[in-house]
């Protein structure tokens, strides 16, 4: 024996495409809705999308994550592991143009990468592109978040200005697994997206850069 313990990570279940939709944000409730509501129509030929956290040129959300490690922060929320997924834009695009290509219908998809990241790996991977030497980890924790969130939406009502946490983001940052299960997009449309982490990254950076946004 060495004396040195370990603590051995949390085995999570990939989230599938066939599980039942539990959503816990507005935006995730009034999906579900339209979701059902197009399944309830006749001979309806529909497909339904879920991507997981969407990034890429123009994103608004991600970008305020890459503006905060510009200057020099990082906030990750809670102490407990999370394992998040990514999916690129572009791949997103060009997954919804296979689906329309190959005449699927009635069908369900998760669009993902196929890889889960730790919360810091974003973080890391956008540190060395910036080449910034120094960017300080910060971690909130849960409840911290949740006061913050729910200040920050009532503030949002009271000035009428969208407010960049609210409970729906509170929802979504403390949620631990986000890993998916991208099998039926594999196996129906013989895709795995171009774009791991790093390089939609790198990528959105260079846009950003081009456009003046940082």
């Amino acid at each position: 024996m060495t004396g040195v313990q370990t603590c051995a990570l949390p085995i999570l279940t990939p989230i599938k495409s066939t599980d039942t939709p539990n959503p816990n944000t507005a935006y995730g409730k009034s999906k579900l809705l339209a979701e059902r509501h197009i399944k309830s129509l006749p001979d309806f030929p529909y497909i339904i999308v879920r991507p997981t956290g969407v990034y890429g040129p123009r994103d608004k959300d991600y970008f305020l994550m890459l503006k905060t490690i510009v200057s020099g922060f990082d906030f990750g929320a809670g102490y407990k592991p999370q394992r998040i997924t990514f999916i690129y834009v572009k791949d997103l695009v060009n997954c919804v143009f296979r689906i329309i290509e190959k005449g699927i219908t009635k069908k369900e998809y998760i669009v993902s990468e196929e890889r889960s990241y730790k919360s810091s790996d974003y973080r890391k991977y956008a540190q060395k592109i910036l080449g910034k030497k120094f960017v300080i980890p910060i971690t909130v924790p849960i409840f911290i978040l949740k006061i913050v969130s729910v200040l920050s939406e009532e503030i949002s009502k009271i000035s009428r200005k969208p407010a960049t946490l609210n409970r729906d983001k509170y929802h979504i940052m403390k949620q631990r697994n986000w890993i998916c299960d991208i099998k039926p997009i594999k196996d129906d449309l013989d895709f795995i997206p171009e774009y791991d982490l790093k390089n939609g990254i790198k990528e959105s950076i260079e846009w950003y850069k081009e456009n003046k946004w940082i």
